[in-house]
């Protein structure tokens, strides 16, 4: 009976071990997989290179429908330039909505706070608009957006000019122009990141747009230092994943101080997050 009992109690334990070993995998399989549904990087790499292939093939009018796909504005007029400078200015603005704000925010709260900073920010894309449709409505979700992305857009812009210098970019006027136009926006937040990349580009964004049919007026970011070009689009992306590499040191950092299991947790994700992010077609 001894045996016996001994026998069942050691196989026990090993259920009950391999029943935890089960659990926890699953567990980072799951939170790995809504992580990576939270990030935008590389959809928005994928959308804006369409634009780019659309521009060098010299298909404007696809090149219009494309950038209709990722921003806001009205497309059916825009030139070469115009559709180059949307396309550059929502990667740029986008590498902290859709990607470090995400990131900062699963570092501090796994998934779940992940979960409602994007809906946040889903929100203020969708009805966040000074129009008479949705003044009213939307308001609220714009304020909450500026609140929530405040200080990583602020972090976001810092960690771009790490990537300009690391590639090779004009960082040091990405430095300048983000001190001097990062409030040139209605939002105090969207010209953090438009601000440096224009600076690391040399070229100048922004600018008058028109909105559901109407013009509205807004200051450029950036120097004319040279014309925008196509290429621009591609260098905008390389700074994101530049940016968002800066962003996992971050994680790497605070996971160093924080082995117990949701560290280690932490720690797969953020590989697989950074493997997702940067998968080719």
């Amino acid at each position: 009976m001894v045996w016996c009992g001994d026998r069942i109690g050691r196989n026990s334990v090993g259920t009950f071990v391999s029943c935890r070993k089960g659990q926890f995998l699953a567990s980072i399989c799951t939170e790995t997989f809504w992580c990576y549904q939270l990030l935008a990087g590389k959809c928005l790499k994928d959308e804006s290179r369409k634009v780019y292939v659309r521009l060098v093939n010299h298909n404007l009018e696809g090149a219009r429908h494309a950038v209709s796909m990722i921003v806001g504005r009205d497309t059916g007029n825009l030139s070469v330039a115009g559709v180059t400078k949307a396309a550059v200015e929502t990667v740029a603005e986008n590498t902290s909505d859709g990607v470090i704000a995400p990131l900062i925010f699963m570092l501090i709260g796994g998934a779940p706070l992940g979960f409602f900073y994007k809906a946040v920010n889903t929100m203020d894309s969708m009805i966040g608009y000074k129009n008479e449709k949705y003044l009213h409505f939307g308001r609220f979700a714009a304020k909450m957006d500026d609140v929530w992305n405040y200080i990583p857009s602020r972090i976001s812009a810092l960690l771009m000019i790490a990537s300009a210098w690391i590639f090779r970019m004009d960082y040091k006027r990405a430095w300048a122009v983000w001190k001097r136009d990062r409030r040139k926006h209605a939002s105090p937040n969207s010209a953090q990141t438009e601000a440096v990349c224009a600076g690391a580009l040399q070229v100048q964004l922004a600018g008058d747009a028109y909105y559901f049919g109407k013009l509205y007026p807004k200051e450029t970011i950036g120097d004319d230092v040279r014309p925008i070009e196509p290429e621009d689009i591609l260098r905008a992306g390389n700074l994101m994943d530049g940016t968002a590499l800066h962003t996992s040191c971050l994680w790497i950092t605070e996971i160093l101080y924080d082995t117990d299991v949701r560290g280690i947790k932490r720690l797969w994700n953020m590989y697989m997050v950074e493997i997702f992010i940067h998968t080719k077609e």
